[in-house]
């Protein structure tokens, strides 16, 4: 059986007309699969985010803070491995864990407590974009395989809609005439 996708969620995603409406739509389809939580974002600190960065976020505000405290951004697990690799992972998965350090354990460990146990990370590569992912955490009776799928797309399609609708309200870069760009050279 193939999974099928809500295309009425692709429409609402490209009308939209600001971040707050893609991450609205991309939640409830989200919940609506069995995830608890989810993050799909760039790899920055989730309290301080360079204006480019697309943040859609409804983890815990705890781990929020703890995270932007302890710069996990630099040491992440999640985001290293994105960063490798363009299939999905889960973060149960041994393989996944196998090649983290003690203090990536950790991180997860931490994560694990304020009710982040286990997920699925989506790489994001876009052009021109930051890195970023979609992680999404599995609820207590589980994720049916084909909603993984649907999941899938419903990040990598949400990420691209608000990262478009960012470049669109960012201020455009100033361009140098021929004699400026003569100059700088």
């Amino acid at each position: 059986m193939q999974a099928r996708v809500n295309w009425a969620f692709a429409e609402v995603c490209d009308r939209a007309a600001n971040v707050a409406e893609v991450q609205a739509a991309f939640m409830r389809e989200i919940r609506e699969l069995g995830f608890t939580h989810a993050a799909c974002a760039s790899h920055v600190d989730p309290l301080r985010p360079p204006a480019e960065a697309v943040m859609m976020v409804d983890y815990p505000y705890a781990w929020l803070e703890r995270f932007s405290v302890q710069n996990y951004a630099k040491r992440d697990p999640v985001y290293w491995a994105a960063r490798r690799q363009s299939l999905p992972f889960q973060w149960s998965d041994q393989i996944f864990r196998a090649g983290l350090a003690s203090d990536q354990l950790r991180i997860l460990d931490e994560a694990a407590e304020v009710g982040l146990a286990d997920g699925i990370t989506i790489p994001i590569h876009a052009p021109d974009a930051l890195p970023a992912s979609c992680s999404l955490v599995i609820g207590p009776d589980g994720v049916d395989p084909l909603n993984a799928q649907k999941a899938h797309w419903y990040g990598v399609y949400a990420h691209e809609c608000a990262r478009r609708l960012r470049m669109a309200n960012a201020p455009a870069r100033p361009r140098l005439t021929p004699r400026e760009r003569q100059c700088v050279e």
